[in-house]
C-alpha cells in the first residue's frame, strides 16, 4: 500500500497535451539498405525524419501545481493576522500570488519568444515550482513520449544536485580531463558504459571507462550518485513499466552473456556533460534506441526561467529544466538542444541511456547482423518492420 503521506502518481503528474504526432513512420527506415542494416539497423535513423511537426497547444490540468514564485509568495509573512481570519489570509494570498507568478511567466515567455522568434510558434512549458512534480508530455492520441520531474524535496533539503555536481566537475577536472569532444556543443562529455562501437561484433566497456575503471566505479557508487541514479530508475519504471522491463531483460542478458555491468541503472551507459557552459546544439541521438528514453539531468546555477531550456523541435516544446530537475525524452526519434544561459552563470549535466545496436545483439541471439544468413537477415529486417509499431504502443503508454 502507497504511504498516505504522499500523494498518489495520478495527483503529481500534470499533462501538457500536443497537437503533435509522436508516430514512427516506419516507410523512413533505411532497413532495406542491406549494407547499412549488417552492423547499424537500430542506429541507422539519423536521417528518418520520424515525428510530424504541428501547431502545439496546451489542455488545462484540472489540479495544476502552484508555481514556484506562488510558493514563494505563500511561504513569505502574511500582513497582519490579528484583523483578518487566517483561512481568508491564505485565500487572498494565493491569489495575488498566482496574478503576479502567471504576469512573470508570460513576461519570461514573451521575452524568450522575442529573443527566439523562431520558437515563437513553440509551446514555452514552465516549471509548476512544486518539488517533485512531474510534467508529462503527450501527443494527439495521448501518448506520453516524454516528462519532466523537477527537483524533489529531499534534492534540494540536502543539495544534492550542488554535491552532484561537485563530483562531476572533481572527476572530470572542470571538463579539462580526458572525455570525447563532442559535436553537440562547446563542451567536453566523458562517456562511459557499455557500447558496441569501432566496428565491435560484440558488446564491450568503451576505452574511457576501461582507462580509468577504478575511478569510474568510485564515483558511481558515490551515494550521492546512486541516489540520483536511484530516483530516475523509479521514475522510469513508474511511467514506462513495458520499456524499463525491456531496458533490464538486455540488462540481464548482458550481464550473464558478457560479464559486463550497467552503469546507471537500467541505462548501459553515462555521459558526464562539464565545462560549465553545457549548451547542446539540435541533434539527434541516432545511435540510442529508436523507441527508447535518454535521461538528462541538469545541474549547476543558472535562472531557468532565462535559459538552459530543454528544446523539442518537431514536437514544438521548449521544456523550463533548472538544477536539479530530470527529463525523459526519446532522443533518437525528437531533435533537441537547449537555449543558452545568461553570462556569468554555470550549466553542467549528466545523460544516460542504452545503444540501439546493443538491443539488436541481444535479438539476433548474441549476434552482430553480419553473422545472419541473407535470409535471416532479410527476416530480421522485415519482422523490425512489421513489429516497430508494435514496440510504439507498448513502450509508450496512452494517458487516460
Amino acid at each position: 500500500m502507497a504511504d498516505a503521506k504522499q500523494p498518489r502518481r495520478s495527483e503529481r503528474l500534470r499533462l501538457v497535451q500536443l497537437a503533435f504526432c509522436f508516430q514512427a513512420v516506419t516507410a523512413l527506415l533505411p532497413l532495406a539498405e542491406e549494407e547499412a542494416a549488417a552492423e547499424r539497423v537500430a542506429e541507422a535513423t539519423a536521417a528518418a525524419d520520424l515525428l510530424a511537426a504541428s501547431t502545439s497547444t496546451t489542455v488545462p490540468t484540472p489540479t495544476a501545481a502552484p508555481s514556484l514564485l506562488a510558493k514563494r509568495a505563500r511561504d513569505s509573512p502574511p500582513p497582519d493576522s490579528r484583523v483578518v481570519a487566517p483561512d481568508i489570509l491564505e485565500a487572498r494570498a494565493r491569489t495575488r500570488a498566482k496574478f503576479n507568478a502567471g504576469a512573470t511567466f508570460r513576461k519570461a515567455i514573451n521575452a524568450l519568444k522575442s529573443k527566439y522568434p523562431q520558437y515563437k510558434d513553440f509551446t514555452f512549458v514552465p516549471r509548476n515550482g512544486e518539488a517533485g512534480s512531474i510534467t508529462g508530455l503527450t501527443d494527439k492520441n495521448g501518448r506520453l513520449f516524454a516528462l519532466r520531474q523537477e527537483a524533489p524535496k529531499y534534492v534540494l533539503e540536502e543539495g544534492l544536485s550542488d554535491k552532484l555536481e561537485a563530483l562531476v566537475q572533481a572527476f572530470t577536472d572542470g571538463g579539462k580531463n580526458e572525455g570525447s569532444s563532442l559535436k553537440r556543443g562547446d563542451h567536453m562529455g566523458a562517456k562511459a558504459g557499455v557500447f558496441r562501437d569501432m566496428g565491435a561484433i560484440d558488446p564491450h566497456y568503451n576505452r574511457y571507462y576501461l582507462g580509468r575503471q577504478q575511478e569510474w566505479d568510485t564515483f558511481l557508487q558515490d551515494p550521492v550518485v546512486t541516489r540520483q541514479i536511484g530516483r530516475m530508475d523509479s521514475l522510469f519504471s513508474d511511467f514506462y513499466p513495458a520499456m524499463h522491463a525491456y531496458y533490464e531483460d538486455l540488462k540481464a542478458s548482458i550481464k550473464a552473456s558478457r560479464g559486463l555491468n550497467f552503469l546507471g541503472g537500467a541505462f548501459a551507459s553515462v555521459c558526464l556533460n562539464t565545462g560549465n557552459s553545457v549548451i547542446a546544439k539540435l541533434h539527434r541521438d541516432h545511435v540510442n534506441l529508436l523507441l527508447g528514453l535518454c535521461l538528462i539531468l541538469a545541474m549547476g546555477d543558472f535562472d531557468s526561467r532565462l535559459g538552459g531550456h530543454l528544446v523539442l523541435l518537431e514536437a514544438g516544446v521548449i521544456l523550463e529544466l533548472a538544477p536539479g530537475d530530470l527529463a525523459l525524452i526519446p532522443s533518437a526519434g525528437i531533435t533537441h538542444g537547449n537555449l543558452p544561459i545568461q553570462k556569468g552563470e554555470r550549466r553542467n549535466s549528466m545523460a544516460f541511456w542504452t545503444s540501439g545496436n546493443v538491443f539488436l545483439w541481444k535479438e539476433l541471439g548474441n549476434r552482430s547482423m553480419s553473422k545472419l544468413s541473407p535470409k535471416e537477415q532479410a527476416a530480421y529486417m522485415k519482422m523490425s518492420k512489421e513489429g516497430l509499431l508494435d514496440m510504439l504502443r507498448s513502450h509508450f503508454p496512452i494517458q487516460k
